[in-house]
This record gives C-alpha cells, structure tokens and sequence, in this order.
C-alpha cells in the first residue's frame, strides 16, 4: 500500500479507537449496570485500545506487515464490543429502549469471539507479519476459517436481538452453542497453536529476534494461563459465563494487558519495526503541546478567573502568556527531546548526535592519538555499542588500531565495515553490542554513514602518516647517504694512496736514480727511463679508473647502454643488455647506471658463475629497468638488506621510483625499479 492511504486508515484506526473508548467507558459509567459493574468493567477495553493504536501506528509505518492490521483489527473489534454492550446497558435502562438499542445488543453478543481469535492469530504471524513456514500457513487459514465460521454462526441470532441476548442463561438463543464453542474452545485451540508457533519461531531465529519474541510468548502463556483458570472457575460454579468471576476478571484484564506491553517493548528496545524515530517526535510534540496548553490555561483561564476577568477574554493575559511560551518554548523542547532520545535510545546519543559530534571533532585535529580513539567512541555510542575498534591501513601495508573502551581485549565483533575513499580502502570500523542485542538497520545506516564520513578523514591520517614516514625515511636516507659518501672518500683515498701514489713515489724514487746515472751509467739510465715511461702510462691508466668510477666519459657521450656494454666489457662480465631506449637527464642516466653496476657487483660476488641479464625499458614517460641472476637466491624475508642494496633502493627513491627485490633459494635474484623519467629529444 502506498501513498497517502496508509496514513489515512491509521489516523481513522486511531480516531475509532480513542471514539470507541469514550463512549465505552461513558455509557458503562452513566448505566446502573456499568455503576455495578465498577472499575474493573470500565477499564477492561483499555489493553485493547493499546493494542488498536500501536496497530494503527504499524500500518502507519509498516503497511505491509500484517501484525498491524491484525492489533488494530483485535482491539478495534474489543472496543467495539465493549462500546455496545455499553450502549445495550444504557439503552435498555430507561423505560423506554433508546435508539439501536436491540442491533447494539446483537453486536455485543458475538463480537468479542473473532476478536479473540484475532489475538490468537496474531501470535501465528507475529513479528514477521507472515507464517514460519508453508505447513504453519494452513494454521493460519484454519484460524481465518475460524473467525469467518463465528460471523455465519452469529446470523441466526438476529432475530433473538434485544435485552434477551443480556441474560446469564442464553441456551434458546440460536446459535449461541456454537458461538460460545468458537469463542472459547476455538479461541484456546488458536492460542495454543499461536503458543507453539511462537517457540518454534523464537528457536530457528536470530538473538534480537528471539528477544522480540521472548515478550510475546510470555503473554501468550499467560492468556492460555487465564483460559484455563476461567476454564476451571466455569466447571466448579457450574456456569457458562466465568468472566464474570472477579479472579478471572483480573487475571484475563492481566493477560490481555501483557500484549500490548510485550509489543511495546519490542518496539522500543529492541527496535521492532524501527519505529523509534516516530515514537520520539510524538513524546515531544505531545509534551510540547501539553506545555503550550497548560501555559495558557494556567494564565488565561486561572490568573484571569482570580483576578475576576470572567468570561471576557483578556488581552494583557494573552500576550503574557504568549511571550512565556516564545521564551521558554525552546528550553523545553531541548529538554523534552533528551528525555525522549533517552526514552527510545537509552543512555546514547542519537545518530544525529553521533555524526555532527563525530565530524566536529573531524574538523579540530588530524591527530592519529586524538581522531582514531573519537572515531571508536562515536561509532559505539551511534549505535549503543559496549565495544569498538577502528583499523587505520597505513602506508607500506602497517595497520593503526585502536579499541573503545582503552582496556578492550575482544576480537570479534557484531559488525565490521570498510571504510573506503575514491575506491581505495583506508581502514575498518568494528562495533559490537552487549549480549543480546543486534544491530538494526537503522543503526547499520548510521554506520555506513560514519563510515563514508570517515573515509576523509583516514586517507588525511593516511597522508600525515605517509608524510611522517617519508620524513623519517629522507632522515635516515640522508644519513646513509652521507655514510656512503664518507666511505667512498676513504675508499678513493686507499685506492689513490695504494694505486697511483705508490707508483708516483716510486716513479720519484727512480727520477732521482736517473739523474746520478746520467754522468755514470747513460745506458742503465735509460733502461730506467723505459721503466719510467711504462709506470707513468700505468699511473694514468689507474686515475683514469678512478675518474670513471666516479663518472664515466662515455655516460655523458653515448647514454645509459653504452656506459653498461663499456663496464661490461672492461670488467670481462658474463652478461647482457637488452632493450632499446634514448637519452634521458644526465641525473637520471647516472643514478640507473650506479645502480646496475652495484647490482652486477653483487651478482659478482654472490653468483660468479651466473648469467646476468639487464631489461631497459621506457614508456610513459618512466624508465624501468631490471637485473636478474640465474645465481642461488635468497630469502628476502629473513635476510636484512645490505649497504649496496640500501644504496640502490635510496637512489631510485630518490628521484621519485619504486624499488624491490625478488628472490628466493634455488631461483636466482632479479632487481626491478622504475623511475619517473622522459626521453630527451633529439638535438636537431
């Protein structure tokens, strides 16, 4: 059903119902036999008129579920029986019967037997609104049969309408036999079907159902309890009218009253129907236009009769009370609201709370001590959680996580969401209630929306943290790079002094040899010249090394593949370069070029018999290389990255590329990196 219709037909269950009530309780009060009746025949339909307006309220919200239209139906059904039988008592003690009076009678007769099986149909369907299953279904057909069966049986009895049907004794009356086996051995039959429906029901379902449940099944025992108690009074006093016994009375006002109070607590704690939005808004609109009301009766009506205004409205009473609801009429409806939030929620916040609150405390701090925590509390106290936990996925693969309360020791939880941003996962919200209860779907609503709200928040966390890392990586790269680049001074150093220092000292050495020869021995001196001139080319030779360790000629002349197929073959290498690229930035070509001479130095000294293949490659605007041994391997994981592995992966980082290792025992090692990195064009 939709639309307005819904709405409608619950505004008209609920005007029936309160009209039903007033002239029920009225009439009982103005006959001699309501009087005798007392308190207990005036108050006996109210159970009902619950039942009616919590039904009405159902088809409001949830049309399509038939345990609403199945309480108003009951209850309207009660007060409509109870409202002509009043009216029957009323009508017929004036000496002459008033108008109605006999199809008023009819009525009370035979209405409260299809309104009682309502009840027992209600326990066949409740909380779902259908049956358990298809067998279960052709219960509730024979219930519907029921009901219809009590309306045929109720036909042959119209004739009998008037005070007749009133009597204690109503055996002549046609049909009354079958009715009053209808009204009370087909009522118990339902009920107990209704009874053993609700714990197959309450056993193959879930915890927060079975709590809704739980209430219901309890009164649906207590109403077979009153059956059977009126069932028993009836066979020791030898009557067909036990209800009219004050125990049964009591104990049947007691198990009718338990229905509605046993829905009302499903509804209300356990979020039956999520109707706990509705509830609130009518506490306080309903305190709100008590209070407006009381304001302007307390001032017009009794400052204005004490100050002897009469019936003549006052003016100055009218705006006086007018300015003390303008002023107070905001502190009252902020107080109604927390009672009424504590009400439907309990001790929590509302889910409007929960979210402004959550992203006030967004906007403050980009703290990972300060948000993570407040993003746990927020998350646990939306829902009316014991417990949380939020996981911050943090760069390099790492996790932040934080639990609500601090001391929290729980794995598991009720509830988990991812919280994604632009379609990358940042984190994981987790919450759980106590024992018992489940998340509804309005709560699971209110997570999804913390947790899109959220997904900003970690990926500024996410950054922050990234930033801080990087920070902390530029620092100790700094630091490495400054160690390396002391070492390599005090490597140049031993190089120069053991290389071409020594060969120029002893070059000096023999220079001075010379010049005492020449005037003695001019063939021996320039034997020694001979010698001189060989150690001098060797001398040049080693600084050359040395000058291309530092930066070889032919990178700056011919690009990346040149300088590699020159070192190659210099150093009588077992290995190839494949790939074909152009010239880049001469920062750029240098760096790479470093970087596979330290991995071909390694390659060297951990597999000197493997093969080694360098890839170039360079496409979108990226040069990507790689260098791979058919050599032993090693286990990455277990095995710490040394200073000419750290010196690779600090190069390539720094101009902005990636860096990793593969390699295991017995399948060689293979370098890869990727730097950013564009083909400079062609001089023309």
């Amino acid at each position: 059903m939709r639309g307005r219709a819904p709405v409608l037909i619950a505004a008209a269950c609920g005007t029936a119902c309160v009209a039903g009530m007033l002239v029920a309780v009225g009439l009982a009060i103005a006959s001699p036999e309501g009087r005798e009746a007392g308190l207990l025949g005036a108050i006996w339909p109210l159970p009902f008129a619950a039942m009616a307006l919590i039904g009405a309220l159902l088809i409001w919200r949830r049309s399509t579920n038939v345990s609403g239209w199945v309480l108003a139906a009951t209850g309207l059904l009660m007060i409509s029986n109870a409202a002509t039988m009043s009216y029957t008592q009323f009508a017929y003690s004036a000496a002459t019967p008033r108008f109605g009076a006999a199809t008023a009678s009819w009525l009370a007769f035979w209405t409260w037997v299809p309104a009682a099986q309502m009840m027992g149909l209600l326990f066949l369907i409740f909380p779902t609104g259908s049956a358990i299953s298809r067998a279960w279904r052709l219960v509730v057909w024979g219930a519907l049969a029921l009901i219809v069966a009590t309306v045929a049986a109720a036909v042959p009895s119209w004739g009998s309408r008037g005070p007749t049907l009133l009597e204690a004794s109503r055996a002549a009356i046609p049909g009354w036999t079958l009715i009053n086996a209808l009204g009370q051995g087909g009522f118990g039959i339902v009920m107990l079907a209704g009874l053993v429906s609700l714990v197959v029901r309450y056993r193959r379902s879930g915890t927060v159902e079975r709590h809704q449940i739980k209430w219901l099944l309890f009164a649906a025992a207590l109403i077979v309890g009153a059956l059977v108690l009126a069932q028993a009074v009836g066979i020791i006093e030898g009557t067909d009218d036990p209800i009219s016994n004050p125990i049964v009375a009591i104990g049947n006002l007691l198990a009718t009253s338990s229905v509605p109070i046993a829905v009302g607590i499903a509804i209300l704690k356990y979020r039956l129907y999520d109707i706990d939005v509705v509830i609130s808004k009518t506490v306080v609109y309903g305190a709100l236009a008590a209070f407006i009301t009381a304001v302007y009766v307390g001032i017009v009506v009794g400052i204005g009769t004490l100050v002897g205004a009469g019936d003549k409205p006052n003016l100055g009473l009218s705006l006086a009370a007018t300015a003390i609801v303008a002023v107070a009429f905001q502190p009252v409806r902020e107080r109604v609201q927390r009672f009424a939030n504590k009400l439907v929620y309990g001790e929590r916040v509302t889910p409007y709370e929960a979210i402004t609150g959550f992203s006030h405390r967004m906007a403050e701090s980009l703290s990972l001590d300060s948000v993570l925590p407040q993003m746990a509390e927020a998350a646990a106290k939306g829902v009316g959680g014991v417990r949380s936990r939020v996981t911050l996925i943090l760069p390099g693969g790492g996790e932040r996580v934080v639990d609500w309360p601090d001391d929290s020791t729980a794995n598991s939880f009720e509830r988990t969401l991812a919280v994604v941003h632009q379609g990358e996962q940042m984190g994981e919200i987790s919450v759980s209630k106590s024992l018992g209860e489940q998340i509804n779907k309005n709560e699971d609503k209110l997570l999804s929306d913390l947790a899109s709200q959220a997904g900003l928040a970690m990926r500024n966390l996410r950054l922050t943290a990234e930033l801080q890392q990087k920070l902390v990586e530029l620092q100790a790269s700094r630091q490495r790079i400054v160690k390396a680049q002391d070492e390599e001074r005090r490597r140049m150093e031993r190089d120069i002094h053991d290389g071409a220092q020594q060969q120029l000292v002893s070059m000096s050495v023999k220079l001075g040899l010379v010049g005492n020869l020449l005037s003695r021995d001019v063939e021996r001196a320039g034997t020694i010249l001979q010698q001189l001139k060989a150690e001098a080319s060797e001398a040049v030779e080693t600084l050359r090394d040395l000058a291309r360790g530092l930066f070889p000629e032919i990178l700056t002349q011919q690009g990346l593949k040149s300088a590699l197929l020159s070192h190659i073959a210099k150093m009588n290498l077992n290995a190839r370069v494949d790939g074909e690229i152009g010239r880049f930035d001469l920062e750029i070509e240098a760096n790479v070029y470093f970087c596979i001479r330290e991995a071909l130095q390694n390659a060297s000294k951990h597999a000197p018999a493997a093969e080694v293949l360098i890839a170039l490659s360079a496409q979108d605007g990226h040069l990507a290389f790689s260098v791979k041994d058919d050599g032993p391997g090693f286990d990455v994981r277990r095995i710490r990255m040394g200073s000419g592995l750290q010196n690779m992966a600090d190069r390539v980082e720094a101009l902005g590329g990636t860096f990793e290792i593969v390699s295991a025992p017995g399948s060689g090692t293979q370098i890869r990196a990727n730097v950013p990195a564009r083909v400079k064009e062609a001089a023309t």
